[in-house]
């Protein structure tokens, strides 16, 4: 029994979890268009406890949400060249309800097959799909920075949304790795 060992907080971990989130909040407040997306950090900051709470979720975490937000990106490019193709700008038409339908259909379904094959994806479906769909949150209320000249291609909007999606996702992960360093945890013997 004398060489057994426990970890304890120095830090209760409520406090550090508060002492965070206004690490992350307050300073998003004065960001104006370069405002961190929150609710992205803080979604898979929680995805973070899923995969274990260790600094090594990295490798479960950050290639499944990127994967899953690219497919996503390229769905919506994909349906977005279908749009431009037939000419329908967007409008409620029910040519772009089965454009939207039909290119949302073999993305999604290919992201599933994907996950159904990929051993590192068959393990992290959460992060697959969580990639996903903040990327179609992100997209569908613009809430990304808006520093891109007027008139800029749709392509180049979907990659720029694409690339902050991803980057908010993983700032979630660092918070989940710093929410752990702020308990300041030490090994006592038990």
């Amino acid at each position: 029994m004398s060489g057994e060992t426990k970890t304890v907080e120095r830090i209760p971990f409520p406090f550090a979890v508060g002492i965070l989130v206004c690490l992350i909040l307050i300073p998003g407040l004065f960001l104006g268009k370069w405002n961190w997306t929150t609710w992205i950090i803080f979604i898979t900051w929680a995805e973070y406890f899923v995969f274990g709470a260790t600094p090594a979720a990295w490798k479960r975490m950050i290639p499944s949400l990127a994967f899953g937000s690219a497919t996503a990106a390229l769905w919506v490019a994909n349906w977005t060249l279908f749009e431009s193709l037939f000419g329908t700008n967007f409008e409620s038409t029910f040519a772009t309800w089965l454009i939207l339908g039909g290119t949302n259909f073999i993305w999604v379904t290919g992201l599933c097959y994907a996950i159904a094959k990929v051993k590192l994806f068959q393990d992290n479906a959460l992060a697959c799909f969580n990639g996903l769909t903040l990327f179609l949150a992100v997209w569908f209320t613009g809430s990304f920075p808006d520093v891109l000249a007027p008139g800029t291609s749709a392509y180049v909007l979907i990659f720029f949304a694409f690339v902050w999606n991803t980057v908010m996702c993983w700032l979630g992960y660092v918070a989940g790795v710093v929410n752990m360093w702020l308990t300041f945890p030490k090994t006592v013997k038990a």
